[in-house]
């Protein structure tokens, strides 16, 4: 949203609006203007309702915005696996906590490096959230929106940090009851000891980890595709102005999370009342999300110029993404419940590609050709990605625990537990010799007596 809001306009209406008409939202409010009207509203300097707000705006190719657009997923990629193997090590609080704390402190420097380059945009990209962007950049530029999202990621990372605990014993106000309700549930398949070695070699080669992995790469295609693109697509091709951008752009992720509560509770009563079984309740969420996904961005590929049905199809197709909290990422862990970390890291060391790759494609195909037909690729490409996912994982998905998950031998005993150890054996050995030395006087005693 607010590279969107970086960017000059372009002074070409046919180019930048083409499906902008009667329906056009201009200024915050529905009006019915010519792309002529619009652009006219827009200068260089300021596209903001606040007259005392000036910023600079940049003369950015679609193919630099591609570049700006995915760099946030350059490191997130980098740093997937990672983040697995360290959260074993440290605990999921520490490095989880810390990764968004960094992600808000960074944040702060983008306006600043913005000025300097766009690669230091590039450098230190962060997400953004839309609707409180829209709010942000039209009262107070787009650089205040960097700095009102880094401070309530501190704000978060400051609740994170006093609230969450890395397990249930660490938590200081879980009862007891829940406390063993927990442990006791979890102790056949989840090892307390984290110090373990990742079975690589199996990890690498088990064929129901790829295909989840595949069933997963659909679906984030499609998802980040509307995450990353949408404010463009509005703003370039429907001539939508911030407000109503960061609207539509932002409102499919509050209702994707709405879905996502409300698929995991369907998908937990399902199970419960042995209506599917587990295997399938996955590979049902994963086509909801990978199949309907398709369908839907197939449909605004080719109905992408009607506004309702643009609005329809995008919103709905980012909302059903929330059944992948009951698809794919569910079975990560079910594949490997003591290998989940790094098996997540692992499937977003891969499927996170797509973050950066999409935004490139599309500023290749969208670089000065702003069209419903460019775009129109852009979404066949994505409902490519989703199909062959939706495919595949209906056909090979599981979710049974893989026997790696359990390859390790029994916990080792650490250099305290050894030392004990061998403080007690000398212990026995000490008062093993004292009775045999007892023993022994007592008969000599009684040979001593039976001689008299």
């Amino acid at each position: 949203m607010a590279i969107v809001a970086m960017i000059i306009p372009r002074t070409k209406a046919a180019a930048v609006a083409q499906c902008a008409g009667p329906h056009i939202i201009s200024q915050g409010s529905w009006k019915n203007i010519t792309n002529n009207t619009l652009f006219s509203t827009l200068s260089t300097s300021s596209i903001n309702n606040n007259p005392m707000v000036v910023e600079q705006l940049y003369d950015w190719s679609e193919y630099d915005q591609g570049l700006a657009l995915g760099a946030y997923y350059w490191i997130h990629w980098l740093t997937q696996l990672p983040g697995g193997l360290l959260a074993r090590k440290y605990g999921a609080k520490m490095i989880f906590g810390f990764s968004n704390l960094s992600t808000a402190l960074l944040g702060l420097l983008i306006p600043i490096a913005t000025h300097y380059h766009l690669y230091g945009l590039v450098a230190i990209r962060a997400a953004i959230t839309y609707p409180l962007c829209a709010i942000v950049i039209n009262w107070f530029g787009w650089g205040a929106a960097f700095y009102v999202t880094s401070l309530i990621g501190i704000i978060w990372y400051t609740a994170w940090y006093f609230l969450v605990f890395d397990s249930p014993q660490q938590h200081p106000r879980i009862s007891e009851t829940e406390r063993n309700y927990i442990m006791e549930n979890t102790a056949e398949i989840v090892s307390s000891n984290h110090d373990v070695k990742v079975p690589w070699s199996q990890l690498l080669l088990s064929g129901p980890l790829w295909v989840t992995i595949v069933g997963h790469w659909g679906g984030a295609w499609g998802f980040l595709t509307f995450m990353t693109q949408a404010p463009s697509y509005f703003n370039f091709v429907h001539g939508w102005n911030i407000n109503a951008t960061g609207l539509f752009s932002g409102l499919p992720h509050v209702l994707r999370m709405l879905v996502s509560y409300f698929y995991s509770s369907l998908s937990d009563w399902l199970l419960r009342s042995g209506r599917m079984s587990l295997k399938n309740v996955r590979k049902l969420a994963t086509f909801v999300t990978t199949g309907g996904g398709a369908i839907l961005t197939l449909g605004l590929a080719f109905r992408g110029c009607e506004p309702t049905l643009a609005i329809f199809f995008m919103m709905t197709g980012t909302a059903i993404n929330g059944a992948v909290s009951a698809g794919t990422l569910a079975s990560l862990v079910d594949l490997s419940p003591n290998f989940a970390g790094v098996l997540l890291g692992f499937c977003g060391l891969i499927t996170a590609a797509s973050g950066f790759i999409s935004p490139l494609i599309v500023g290749i195909l969208t670089n000065h050709k702003q069209t419903v037909e460019q775009w129109r690729l852009v979404f066949i490409i994505a409902t490519v990605n989703l199909s062959v996912s939706a495919i595949i994982y209906s056909i090979w998905g599981t979710a049974d625990v893989q026997s790696w998950n359990n390859c390790n031998p029994p916990t080792s005993v650490n250099d305290e537990e050894l030392k004990e150890l061998n403080d007690r054996l000398l212990i026995n050995q000490d008062e093993n010799n004292r009775e045999k030395i007892t023993n022994k006087d007592d008969t000599t005693s009684r040979e001593k007596l039976s001689t008299v």
